[in-house]
This record gives C-alpha cells, sequence and structure tokens, in this order.
C-alpha cells in the first residue's frame, strides 16, 4: 500500500468498514472487552519468533508493478503465556498491493495455516506511517494506527474481521515488544501458498 501517492487504495470493502471504536468502551468485540493491560503485562516478551515479508495475491492493478497481485507486509509473531500475538505492519511503500485491511480475514487464514497456529491468536493491525514525509501526513490527517483485530473461524477461514482501535503504547504493552520497523528492508520473504478465501 501506498497513503502517498494513492491513498484510495485503502478504501475499505463495504462489508468489513472499519468501525472507530477505542479499546475499554462497551459494545466491542469480546476480545476487546476480555483482554486489558493488567492481565497481559506479564507477558514478558522481546522478539518475534517470526518476522518477515509475508507475500500474498491480493486484487492487484494490472498496469502497475504488482501486475501479479502480489501484496506484502511485515508479519511478526510472537508467543504468549497460551497464546500467539501476530502482527501485520503495513509498509508504507509504493506498489504493496492490496492494504492489510482489505487482505485482513485472509491474510490471517494464510498466517494460521502456514504456521499452523492453533489456541488463542490475538490479531494487530499496525499502519506505521514511517516512510510518509511529516507534511503529507498533516496535509491528509494521516497519523500512525494500531487496531486489535477479531475473527469468526468457520473451521476452515476467517470471516467477518472487526477492529477496534488502540493506541500503540497498549499494544506494545500486550506484547511487551517494540512496534518499530527498523530493519525491515532486511528481512526475509515468505510466500503464502494457499488460494485467496473471498
Amino acid at each position: 500500500m501506498n497513503n502517498q501517492t494513492n491513498p484510495s487504495s485503502r478504501l475499505l470493502k463495504p462489508e468489513t468498514e472499519k468501525q472507530p471504536t477505542v479499546l475499554g468502551q462497551t459494545g466491542t468485540n469480546n476480545i476487546a472487552q476480555n483482554i486489558t493491560i493488567t492481565e497481559t503485562i506479564e507477558m514478558r516478551l522481546r522478539q518475534p519468533y517470526i518476522d518477515l515479508i509475508g507475500i500474498w495475491k491480493g486484487f492487484g492493478y494490472p498496469d502497475r508493478r504488482n501486475f501479479q497481485w502480489d501484496s506484502k507486509a511485515r508479519i511478526r509473531i510472537w508467543n504468549g503465556n497460551n497464546c500467539h500475538f501476530v502482527v501485520f505492519s503495513d509498509l508504507d511503500e509504493p506498489d504493496s498491493g492490496t492494504s492489510i485491511t482489505n487482505s485482513s480475514e485472509n491474510l490471517a487464514t494464510f498466517i494460521r495455516r502456514n504456521f499452523h497456529l492453533d489456541g488463542t491468536i490475538l490479531w494487530f493491525e499496525h499502519y506505521p506511517r514511517h516512510n510518509t514525509p511529516e507534511c503529507i501526513r498533516q496535509a491528509n490527517h494521516w497519523q500512525e494506527e494500531v487496531s486489535l483485530v477479531s475473527y469468526t473461524w468457520d473451521g476452515q477461514k476467517y470471516l467477518s474481521p472487526r477492529w477496534v482501535y488502540i493506541k500503540r503504547e497498549a499494544a506494545e504493552t500486550m506484547i511487551d515488544a517494540s512496534l518499530e520497523m527498523e530493519g525491515y528492508r532486511s528481512l526475509s520473504s515468505h510466500y503464502f501458498s494457499c488460494p485467496v478465501l473471498i
């Protein structure tokens, strides 16, 4: 995704439109209601055991470099106490394909299948805006965003993503790790092999 040159590429599918909810408010998904900072503060984590650039088939544009619909994002996974933490981080670069928001349920399905995750999984979506100049961020009212995402699992794939906006500091406290993007250009790439599920 490239917020600088093509802000419209992040337009959401109607059926997955984000609701601007803040962690801790009522009327949100069960994860947001049940997870608190005090419950997760003891999960002492530092480095993810998986840290890579994930590549999958998105929706693409035939007149751009991502002709084959390759989409990419940084994928980080940490182990917690009887749970996994998974963070999708947007690369904030040109031609990174379909956004992590519009690929959310597919991307979560790919990760669960490819890395054989089971048990409780906490999913986070991260737009760092680290490559967007400050003047453009201010002009478009863009800022770093972190969301806690929950899904419905139908036995084969994830459906119906639901987002709850949280502060980056809250996410980092839950995971006990930094969401900084330094070093991402040197990471290895992983191609998700299962087909796109929509």
